[in-house]
């Protein structure tokens, strides 16, 4: 199997359609047979140009007379995986990258050729990859492309004048959507938006925690030791540079993958029993049900929650299961809780590193509707908090939209609840992922 092709494939699949890359990898994994080397190389290769797509696009573009939206995806995105290999990863030798991608076109879009030939010739006779912790502050802007430690410079004027249009100037370097960066930079600042753009551009690292119903921390750590999987150790849990690294222990029920802001607000819902909403696939059931919590998961998706059960049998784990709204959940549960869990669908812009399409995806206009399914949910959860007890709230988004403005609105809206603490965690900050968590306290005894 030719790895490029695959992954140009994979990716025409993931940019032109709903497809989760993190979904189509493992099911090449399985399928093709790959070994730890290449599955590495179709990651880092998929994975990198879908998060810098912007970027590549964009000098497709200067460096070419005809437009890209002209060419066939499978054009597209064989030209970006070939720019991605020459400009963002140092041990691919250009010739390799370039023959490739020209032999791919050959064999779907012949025409092409030539064309794809001459331009990935020109991108790389205009670029020179300076040395490791080159300082660019000197350098024109215009012409640097940042690169982890080792930037590019560009012979030419390439990129929009920050001081002309600082947000289409990050937007175009750093690969996010425009509007994305300028909400970052009106809440941030300058700054700190660089380094989160930095952030979710850098390979991550995936939290692989164990289910303390089949192991313990040290035990797990022991079997990564005896396979030869190499992690580094954080707070007791494994840091893997792949998540291929660890499926076969999520598949034996031993672990799950849980960022560090995602495993927050199940240490903040120690009361038992807790009522999860949207619980599906179950990565907090699992949390709490290792820390002894009994559990009831409620999420209205039977397809997911068959997810939540299965999860449950491979790590021997018990949890009551039941399948409704949670916007409604009062209502049909007849009861109420000491304590009520709401890890609600969002935006996903806190874990942008971990999952590389999500920022494709998202818009003003769906933070907006996520915004309202958000606040009905906080609302049934909170119609479902015993007096004196609590609902701790969470998302994996940075917005506002989706956070405080939710929070203070139902709190607008119920007020026999009241503030018990809020935080946002910014991903470059933690050096994984992003989040946000806030307690809310039904007032009484």
């Amino acid at each position: 199997m030719n790895l490029r092709r695959l992954a140009a494939e994979i990716g025409v699949k993931v940019n032109w359609g709903k497809v989760r890359a993190g979904d189509l990898l493992h099911e090449a994994f399985r399928s093709q047979h790959l070994d730890n080397r290449d599955r590495r190389f179709l990651s880092y290769l998929l994975l990198g140009s879908i998060r810098h797509r912007l970027t590549l696009d964009w000098i497709v573009k200067k460096f070419s007379s005809a437009p890209a939206t002209e060419l066939p995806p499978i054009v597209r995105e064989t030209l970006r995986q070939a720019l991605y290999q020459i400009l963002f990863l140092d041990r691919v030798p250009l010739r390799a990258a370039v023959f490739e991608a020209v032999e791919i076109i050959k064999s779907c879009s012949p025409k092409q050729a030539a064309f794809g030939n001459a331009l990935l010739r020109k991108v790389a006779a205009a670029a020179t990859v300076l040395e490791e912790g080159t300082d660019t502050t000197s350098l024109p802007p215009t012409r640097v492309l940042p690169v982890g430690q080792r930037p590019v410079l560009f012979a030419q004027d390439l990129f929009p004048d920050p001081a002309a249009d600082l947000p289409r100037h990050l937007a175009v370097v750093h690969s996010h959507p425009r509007w994305l960066v300028k909400r970052w930079l009106a809440r941030l600042g300058e700054e700190e938006t660089v380094k989160l753009l930095r952030h979710n551009n850098a390979l991550p690292r995936y939290r692989l925690r164990a289910n303390r119903t089949r192991c313990s921390a040290d035990e797990l750590r022991a079997r990564l030791e005896a396979d030869g999987v190499g992690f580094e150790e954080a707070d007791g849990d494994c840091l893997l540079t792949l998540p291929s690294e660890g499926l076969k222990y999520v598949a034996e029920g031993l672990a799950r993958f849980q960022g560090f802001v995602a495993g927050i607000p199940a240490t903040k819902a120690a009361d038992s029993p807790v009522l999860e909403l949207c619980a599906a696939p179950g990565g907090k059931t699992l949390q709490l049900c290792g820390c002894g919590v009994r559990v009831v998961a409620a999420d209205r998706s039977a397809g997911r929650l068959r997810r939540l059960k299965e999860a449950l049998v491979r790590a021997k784990a018990d949890a009551l299961v039941v399948c409704g709204d949670s916007r409604m959940v009062s209502r049909w549960l007849r009861t109420t809780f000491r304590t009520v869990l709401a890890d609600v669908p969002c935006s996903n812009t806190g874990v942008l590193a971990q999952r590389a399409e999500a920022r494709w995806r998202v818009s003003p206009e769906e933070i907006e509707r996520l915004s309202s399914l958000q606040l009905e949910l906080v609302l049934g959860g909170l119609d479902a908090v015993e007096t004196g007890g609590t609902l701790v709230y969470s998302t994996c988004s940075l917005d506002e939209t989706e956070n405080e403005a939710v929070v203070r609105k139902a709190l607008e809206l119920r007020p026999g609840f009241e503030l018990g603490g809020e935080e946002l965690y910014l991903p470059h900050r933690t050096g994984e992922d992003g989040g946000y968590v806030a307690v809310l306290k039904r007032k009484g005894a």
